[in-house]
């Protein structure tokens, strides 16, 4: 996830549900008199002390490939950036593996996870602190003045968006716990699975074993979905999407070819009186060749020189669209690599 994209491997997705008071199993507040935000704790500790299980995290506000985010402000004086606000517990980095800008261990950073200080993505040091470290600095969130207590690597959404910034506030479990239960299933539960014990019947195994065990007064577990599903599902449009980007990339690629083909037979049979009269005084077939393919080389290098010029232009203006990945130098460079090959 940091820097790349999220990994799925040995990753699900828990759903916290609420009773409602018509169902049968539903438990009266004068018989169950804990908070739900209690019994929530509960229910992490029940997932934390299973043998499967190797770190449990949630999350508000934040569901991994799933466009739930709550935007905000940073303010440094009078530098600003927008950035996504995720509200996580210190055990997220661990399930999700985000290290540390500087390479420390997702063990390291989550250590450094505290309710009074935020985490925040390198690419806003970058915009908010560029002369310096972004460490104990104070930034203005909220209205609220908060330091920071540690920088994270840039992540992306998804496969196909940008780095976007994010900010990571860091949970107190004392508000966890004076939660009533019907504002726990907006909270998002993940486990991490021990490598020996994932297989294709965890979801199942698993929920027949804990079923029992995650009834805690009037919460239970609703849903289980493993991480891999959840990407595929989230993906499936923007495949679409770029299956249909390459068909028509290719539909013009086929008219771009023969087009060059067409010109090029137009002008080989327009010059054939000049080729002839070069083959009598002594030009071979193969110097012909090459003069036509050298001249043709040097109109398409004239041409693609201003061409290039209009399209870095445009992108750098953000005339075109450059979401969900944005425009850079090196993409730009890359690309039109590409195209110039391609025309080649």
């Amino acid at each position: 996830f940091g820097g790349n994209t999220l990994s799925t491997d040995k990753k699900y997705y828990l759903q916290v549900g609420a009773l409602e008071p018509e169902s049968d199993k539903y438990v009266n507040d004068s018989i169950h008199t804990t908070r739900g935000g209690n019994d929530f704790i509960i229910f992490l500790d029940r997932l934390k002390h299973h043998p499967a299980v190797e770190s449990v995290c949630f999350t508000d506000m934040h569901r991994h490939y799933v466009w739930m985010n709550r935007g905000s402000m940073l303010y440094v004086d009078t530098l600003d950036v927008g950035t996504y606000t995720r509200e996580v517990n210190p055990y997220y980095f661990r399930v999700f593996r985000v290290k540390s800008a500087d390479g420390s261990s997702p063990e390291q950073l989550a250590a450094k996870a505290t309710p009074n200080g935020i985490i925040i993505t390198e690419n806003i040091v970058e915009k908010l602190f560029p002369q310096g470290s972004a460490v104990g600095q104070e930034v203005k969130l909220n209205n609220d003045t908060i330091p920071i207590t540690a920088v994270c690597e840039n992540q992306k959404y998804n496969e196909y968006t940008a780095h976007y910034r994010a900010t990571y506030q860091i949970f107190n479990i004392n508000n966890i716990a004076m939660r009533n239960v019907k504002s726990i299933p907006r909270l998002s539960v993940y486990i991490r699975v021990r490598s020996e014990a994932d297989h294709t019947d965890f979801i199942r195994d698993f929920r027949n074993e804990m079923h029992s065990q995650l009834m805690i007064g009037n919460l239970y577990l609703e849903e289980m979905t493993s991480m891999k599903e959840v990407r595929d599902e989230h993906l499936k449009d923007y495949r679409n999407d770029l299956y249909t980007y390459l068909a028509v990339a290719l539909f013009f690629l086929m008219n771009v070819f023969l087009a060059v083909l067409g010109t090029f037979w137009f002008r080989t049979e327009q010059r054939k009186g000049e080729l002839g009269l070069r083959v009598a005084l002594g030009s071979s077939r193969m110097s012909m060749r090459s003069l036509l393919l050298n001249e043709g080389i040097v109109l398409l290098s004239i041409a693609f020189i201003p061409a290039m010029v209009v399209g870095y232009t445009l992108g750098h203006g953000d005339v075109v669209s450059t979401w969900p990945v944005e425009f850079t130098m090196i993409r730009f460079i890359v690309t039109a690599i590409i195209t110039y090959v391609l025309l080649l």
